[in-house]
């Protein structure tokens, strides 16, 4: 894989001259405090605040995308600058590779199609509805359409080392459209012999539940319960709870399907700490005006 990173990058580099015009630009502001359990209170060392930007583009083909972050706004969009790429490969028209990776590393998805309605990604297993199989089978193996890779790794099931925000330009199509997920199983990482259990259930609104029962190993709890709250033409609500061996976790989670707002609200105790930090953060487009300035004068800087 290390022989591969430099060829990639390489052809990366001229697909980044050839990016599509239409960009995104995000701003994130993060806030939390935390408490100490023991003696209910605050710790001031463990107070945050931070604000920082994500530009994201496209390649032409739609196949790849560069993610760049920074602290501020100013000079995040020049054409050449990135801080990791996520990319497509075609191995046969059954699997494909997802790398998402920088200049020094990149980790690999395999996904891979097992007819009738099987995606495996890795060793995880998502058994699938017939129609929701049909089209992923040609949304992602025949078009490798990242924006519906991100849209069906969204629930974030599995451990696949993507950002928040990067999952603001999916499509949002499993929602829309009503897609179903009926089961499957999730691999723990850090020993493969324990697994959890999905599963999920609709109504004619879409999803209702969602989640990862227990694992094999009772003494190592890995568990996500994600239920829906609300929704709406514009929003999508959803109340989670998740627990592993270190930490349990409950918060809310606000979607709008145009992609144009995210925030997620909630609190973690960390068991060996005994310290449960409350946070909020909130992902938002920044106006397409400021957007299409920052491009243009990206693309100018490049002339």
């Amino acid at each position: 894989m290390k022989r591969l990173l430099p060829l990639l990058l390489v052809l990366l580099w001229g697909q980044n001259i050839l990016w599509a015009q239409k960009a995104v630009l995000l701003r994130t502001q993060y806030e939390s405090y935390a408490i100490d359990n023991e003696t209910d209170s605050l710790l001031p060392d463990r107070k945050e605040s931070r604000e920082y930007y994500t530009f994201l583009r496209f390649n032409r083909r739609k196949d790849t995308l560069f993610v760049n972050q920074k602290d501020t706004s100013k000079d995040i969009a020049q054409k050449n600058a990135f801080s990791y790429f996520v990319t497509t490969k075609e191995i046969d028209e059954s699997n494909i590779n997802l790398f998402i990776g920088d200049r020094n590393r990149m980790e690999t998805l395999l996904f891979r199609f097992e007819k009738p309605n099987t995606i495996y990604v890795n060793k995880d297993k998502y058994v699938l509805s017939d129609k929701y199989a049909l089209f992923l089978n040609k949304k992602i193996f025949k078009k490798r359409d990242i924006a519906t890779i991100l849209d069906f790794l969204d629930d974030q099931l599995g451990d696949y080392f993507i950002d928040t925000e990067v999952f603001m330009i999916s499509t949002k199509d499993k929602y829309k459209k009503n897609l179903k997920m009926n089961g499957g199983t999730i691999i723990n990482q850090a020993d493969t012999t324990v697994y959890s259990t999905l599963y999920a259930t609709y109504d004619d609104k879409g999803l209702q539940m969602l989640g990862r029962v227990d694992t094999n190993e009772p003494q190592l709890p890995f568990s996500l319960d994600k239920k829906r709250k609300y929704i709406d033409a514009d929003k999508l609500v959803f109340e989670i709870e998740e627990q592993t061996p270190k930490d349990n976790a409950t918060y809310t989670q606000e979607m709008y399907f145009s992609g144009e707002k995210f925030i997620e609200k909630g609190e973690y105790t960390q068991y060996g700490l005994n310290i449960t930090t409350f946070y909020t953060k909130t992902i938002e487009k920044v106006k397409n005006e400021r957007c299409r300035k920052l491009t243009s004068k990206g693309i100018s800087k490049q002339r």
